[in-house]
Parts: structure tokens; sequence; C-alpha cells
């Protein structure tokens, strides 16, 4: 029941990204509109590894927002992680 919880907390954060991500890309990747988008991200990655300690079914979903995160920050652009988080909404949500 937890892990159902933890999971869909973070379909909610992955939600509040797909919204932001549909919202116009400042250039300046400074913009609070890219932190508000990686704070969603982490909210969701932190939410889908609670759900995979709790039930291991959930273990691809949060390797796939891992994942996702760490492109980000490897990146820091969004281009690149964007497939990931759609992928984890279409496995989980």
């Amino acid at each position: 029941m937890a892990a159902r919880e933890s999971a869909k907390s973070a379909c909610a954060s992955l939600q509040q990204l797909t919204d932001q991500l549909a919202r116009p890309r400042p250039s300046n990747l400074t913009d609070p509109y890219y932190q508000t988008a990686e704070q969603y991200l982490n909210t969701a990655t932190n939410r889908a590894a609670d759900a995979a300690q709790q039930d291991h079914g959930y273990q691809e979903f949060a390797d796939t927002l891992h994942r996702a995160a760490e492109t980000w920050q490897v990146t820091f652009t969004l281009d690149e992680a964007e497939p990931l988080i759609q992928q984890a909404r279409k496995e989980k949500c």
C-alpha cells in the first residue's frame, strides 16, 4: 500500500513536470522555469525510489526516472531527459 502511495506521488510530480515542459522554454538556463522542472523531476525520482524500496515492481520506474535525473544533471538539458520522463509516465502512471 505504501509503495502505491509513493508511486502516486511520483506520478503527480511527473504530471506537474509534464505541465511545466508544455510551457515555452526560456533560452536562459538559469531561468526559474528550469529550477522548477528540476524540482519536479527530483521529487518524482525520490518518490519512485521510495516505491521501489517497498515493492520491487516499481524498480524499473525508479531506474528510468533516475536515468532522467542523471541525464539532466550531466547535460543540463531537458531534450535528452524528456523521453525518459515520458517513458516513466507510460510505465506506471
